[in-house]
């Protein structure tokens, strides 16, 4: 579970722990936001995608190994990226 940095394991609106659950993203808000405070339009993030965005914050690029298990992830994390989704340091 990405427990590292808030803003992959927290809700932006209510502060909820995100946990196993999917959390939800849109190129309108900043974020992520739990399923009681989703808004209507926000796609999915879920676990793996949010632990996969904070290895890169903490770990060398050429260390992630790039495999078949991790191609959904990798998809949503790039889709959360370019909607403008953004880590902050930690605890913040």
């Amino acid at each position: 579970m990405a427990a590292g940095c808030r803003a992959l394991s927290r809700c932006v609106v209510c502060d909820a722990g995100l946990g196993v659950k999917a959390a939800f993203f849109g190129a309108q808000q900043s974020g992520l936001y739990c399923e009681n405070c989703k808004r209507a339009g926000m796609k999915p993030m879920h676990v793996g995608a949010r632990n996969l965005a904070e290895r890169f914050t903490g770990e060398r690029l050429d260390r992630i190994v790039d495999g078949e298990a991790m191609k959904a992830s990798a998809k949503e994390l790039r889709e959360a990226a370019l909607a403008g989704l953004r880590c902050t340091s930690k605890g913040s």
